[in-house]
């Protein structure tokens, strides 16, 4: 238990959620019915955001290469993507913590 957790809810259904652990590993889950509509865009801006209130400096959300939608959210967010090797890459967000405790 621990870390950050977060819901996204269209009429009380739930159609997402994002946990962010306490060393910045992310995962996001959506819905299928709700893929490819922001859903998952949302949550990690949300995850992102939250991570920087609570003092974390980054992000880190894995990944494979085969999950186009997961790459091309970190290309047009500016993630940093470091391939792992075996088809696996993570994409690193920046929190900006560090700029706010300054």
């Amino acid at each position: 238990t621990g870390g950050l957790r977060m819901g996204a809810m269209i009429d009380g259904r739930l159609i997402g959620m994002a946990r962010v652990e306490h060393d910045g590993t992310t995962s996001i889950a959506v819905a299928a019915d709700w893929r490819c509509r922001g859903v998952g865009g949302s949550l990690l801006a949300a995850a992102v955001r939250r991570a920087g209130d609570v003092g974390l400096g980054r992000v880190v959300l894995r990944s494979s290469r085969r999950s186009r939608s997961v790459t091309a959210l970190g290309a047009s967010v500016g993630a940093t993507t470091v391939d792992q090797g075996g088809g696996r890459i993570d994409l690193i967000f920046f929190t900006g913590a560090a700029e706010r405790t300054a």
